[in-house]
């Protein structure tokens, strides 16, 4: 046997919007529909926004059902940042994820 027991097979996550949608938390999930309905309400519809929209999630999406636990603390620690009881220090959510290629939509 190889590799390590302990070790978890990365969690599968379809690249649709649907099964994107449906592993996000609430607070997660209105922030997708709000950056959608932007996206899908305009005079002309943008498939390379959608995409990037779609693509953005679901790397989100797969970092929320690898490590869920991470991914709450993460957003505990952004709350205290946003309401002033913790001092903003290190990187933001945003340049973290590009120094790793993902960019969020804005």
């Amino acid at each position: 046997m190889t590799g390590n027991s302990q070790e978890q097979p990365a969690t599968r996550v379809e690249r649709t919007f649907t099964a994107v949608r449906a592993v996000l938390p609430a607070e997660n999930a209105a922030a997708f529909d709000q950056q959608l309905e932007a996206i899908t309400q305009a005079d002309v519809l943008d498939l390379a926004k959608l995409d990037a929209h779609l693509r953005s999630w679901w790397h989100i999406a797969i970092r929320i059902t690898e490590h869920p636990d991470d991914w709450r603390r993460m957003n505990e620690v952004a709350e205290e940042i946003t309401a002033g009881r913790r001092p903003l220090v290190g990187p933001t959510l945003a340049e973290v994820l590009a120094r790793r290629g993902i960019h969020l939509p804005e």
